[in-house]
Order: C-alpha cells, then sequence, then structure tokens
C-alpha cells in the first residue's frame, strides 16, 4: 500500500523574475510552518431555464486564480527577498569599511559589469567586495570584484550588473558583513516564482506571484512571525529543486523592541504590523484564463499593539473632542535582532491611533489594545525597513 505524503518533507523555493509571469528556478529557500498556494480552476455554473430542475446547465471554464498564503518565522536572510518583494525595493545596500578607498576614474552606467578605478591597491579579485557611491546619494550598491585588469586607471569587473548610474569621482570603498539593505515603499512590486515541494512527490511552480499582504507580528511567548498573502498568474508541476538553507535564526523575545510616538516602550508584549497592498487580477482576451496583470492598486499599513496599563500616556495621544485637522501623531519603529550582527528594523513615520481599548476584567491585568493606522501627509512614505545581513547583492 502506498504511504502519503507528509509536509515536513516538502520545502519552498523562490527567485525574482525579470519579467512578469516568465518562471525562473528557485534560488533561494524559507523553512515555512504552513502555506496554503493553490489554483482555483475557475469552473462556474451556467443556470438556464430549460424545462428541467438541473442547477447547472452548463459548467463554463472562467478565470482561473492562482493565490495562497506563506506563513514563516521572520529571518534576516530568508525570505527577506519576499518581504522587500512585498514592500518595495532594496533602494541601496552598505557594507562596513574593511580598506583605503578609491574613486571612480569615469561615469559608470546603469546595468554595466565593468567600473574604472583609480587605484586597485588593496583589492584582490575574487574576493574583494565594493561598494561603490555612498548611502548619503541613495545610490550606494555592493559588488565582488571578479577582474582587475590594466596598470592604471584599473578596469574591475563585477559579479553582478550595477543597477544604477555613478559619476566620476564617487568613492569606490573595500567593504565587509555586515551588508546594511535599505528597504523602501515602491509604486510597482516586483514578481517571484514560487517552487512548492509535496513532501517529496513533486513540486508545483508559481508563476507571476505579487505580495498582496504582508504580516509582521510578535508575542513575548512566539517567534516573530512573517504571513505573506500572494496573488499570482499560473501554476504547473516540475521537477523538484534541491533546497539550501542559511544560518540564520528566528527572532525571539529578548530580540524584539518596540518605540510608539517616538520613545522607546519596553511594555509591549505583542503588535502586528499589517500592509495591504490592494492588488487586484486583470483578465483580458489572451487566449489564457489566467490573468494578464497582477497589480497593486493601493497601500494600507495598521499596526496593532497590546501591553499592560501603566498610565493614560497613550490614551492622551487621542484626538480630542475639540480637535481640528489631523490627529496626534507619532513615529514608530520596530527592532529585530537575532543576537548575532543581523538586524532589521521597520520605520512607520507617521501614524495615529484610530482606536483605544482598555478592558477591565477582574483578577486580570488591564491590558491597553491599540490600533495605529499610517498616512502620508507631508512624508515621503509610510515605511521604511533596514534589514542588516551577510548578502551583499540587493534582494
Amino acid at each position: 500500500m502506498p504511504q502519503p505524503y507528509i509536509g515536513s518533507l516538502g520545502d519552498l523555493g523562490y527567485a525574482k523574475e525579470s519579467v512578469f509571469g516568465t518562471a525562473v528556478a528557485a534560488t533561494a529557500y524559507v523553512p515555512f510552518k504552513d502555506e496554503s498556494l493553490e489554483r482555483d480552476p475557475g469552473v462556474a455554473e451556467l443556470k438556464l431555464a430549460r424545462n428541467v430542475r438541473e442547477s447547472a446547465s452548463f459548467l463554463i471554464a472562467g478565470e482561473q486564480k492562482v493565490q495562497g498564503k506563506v506563513t514563516f518565522p521572520f529571518f534576516a536572510l530568508m525570505g527577506m527577498p519576499l518581504i522587500c518583494g512585498a514592500i518595495g525595493v532594496d533602494q541601496y545596500q552598505t557594507g562596513t569599511n574593511s580598506g583605503a578607498s578609491t574613486t571612480l576614474s569615469a561615469n559608470s552606467v546603469a546595468q554595466t559589469t565593468t567600473i574604472t578605478v583609480a587605484s586597485s591597491s588593496g583589492l584582490v579579485a575574487g574576493t574583494t567586495i565594493v561598494q561603490i557611491d555612498s548611502a548619503a546619494n541613495k545610490i550606494a550598491e555592493c559588488r565582488k570584484i571578479t577582474n582587475i585588469a590594466g596598470t592604471g586607471p584599473y578596469t574591475l569587473t563585477l559579479d553582478s550588473a550595477l543597477v544604477y548610474a555613478h559619476a566620476s569621482g564617487a568613492t569606490v570603498q573595500p567593504v565587509i558583513a555586515p551588508f546594511l539593505h535599505a528597504i523602501v515603499e515602491a509604486n510597482t512590486l516586483p514578481s517571484f516564482t514560487l517552487e512548492k515541494n509535496l513532501g517529496g512527490l513533486t513540486s508545483l511552480q508559481y508563476t507571476g506571484m505579487v505580495g498582496s499582504k504582508l504580516t509582521v507580528k510578535g508575542a513575548t511567548k512566539n517567534e516573530v512571525e512573517v504571513a505573506i498573502d500572494f496573488m499570482g498568474q499560473n501554476e504547473q508541476p516540475i521537477a523538484p529543486t534541491v533546497p539550501a538553507y542559511t544560518t540564520d535564526t528566528p527572532i525571539t523575545l529578548a530580540g524584539v523592541s518596540v518605540s510608539l510616538f517616538g520613545a522607546a516602550d519596553a511594555n509591549v508584549e505583542s503588535f502586528e504590523l499589517d500592509l495591504d497592498n490592494d492588488v487586484k487580477s486583470h483578465y483580458t482576451f489572451s487566449g489564457n484564463r489566467f490573468p494578464t496583470f497582477v497589480v497593486p492598486a493601493g497601500r494600507k499599513l495598521t499596526l496593532k499593539v497590546s501591553e499592560a496599563l501603566t498610565s493614560l500616556t497613550y490614551y492622551n495621544q487621542l484626538a480630542a473632542a475639540t480637535a481640528k485637522g489631523a490627529p496626534p501623531v507619532g513615529a514608530e519603529t520596530i527592532s529585530l535582532t537575532d543576537g548575532a550582527s543581523n538586524q532589521s528594523v521597520i520605520s512607520l513615520p507617521q501614524m495615529s491611533i484610530t482606536k483605544l481599548s482598555q478592558p477591565d476584567k477582574v483578577g486580570d491585568v488591564i491590558m491597553v489594545d491599540l490600533t495605529l493606522e499610517a498616512w502620508l501627509g507631508t512624508q515621503a512614505n509610510t515605511l521604511a525597513l533596514t534589514n542588516q545581513s551577510s548578502q551583499y547583492l540587493p534582494y
């Protein structure tokens, strides 16, 4: 008798797509708690009056949907590209200085794999990672040198194409881990190919997957957890790839700190951050039953926090009965560290309390339950994530 397949023998791989809906093989994997990725076949009843009692005169092949949720612990590296993709883009990366710097001898263009520098002192092909440009310019990026040519100026070949153009004179600095990634919101979101291994039976490959909703939540008794709802384009079975994992670990109790209204708050017992990208699927007469476009149409951020009542600090942040215009606002941060050199800091520059409750039950500690909502106003963004890890390339 054949034995059933079990979920513990499965795995989840992913890779960012260069072209929406065009499958790419998994390049990274994240250990997950559960997933519900599935394809809705899009079969619908056509109900017609035709002198019989059948509710379905025809079954018609309509719009197919590919969607589902993946839940996994918050890691500094594993799964971070998926988190980044649900927020926006890894805008720039910086490293820890490890030697004397040089400068660009000529302008470089975006998508190039070579740069020209004034000096090659201390640079070693195949080993040295350099940071091109600065965080202040918000276009810093790190690449490994694969070849050094010339007698001055020197041509450096890089292991991956640059994202940005850089001006002559920009600093080129040897760097080592940890590397800091500045992840910011974007009006368009990348798509991913996800691979779900069915316990060793086979893999299902999901293409054109866009992060519809992102939830990051933590409680004192559990690890910090990430849940991402995906909406996508298509699904197909493939031969399983071989998973590989990094050594970073989940973030737990002592690795979490929270700041509310600009002040550290050590009384927080749980939090839940929800980002809704309002992703919509659009179908066209393309000859296919899957969506032609999967588009993020909006963005809404809410933060729920619970803690024991110790003062009226947050009650006093509610809009007064006589308030005119905007309610009181604050800047919130959630800092997550794994105890090593890995750290992620979620920054929410402008939020206001939209709900506050302080339920009082005999024999229990009175809790303060807050719901805050982010709003743009004059801010440039409503959320930013800085992530520190061993990866130097952008997510």
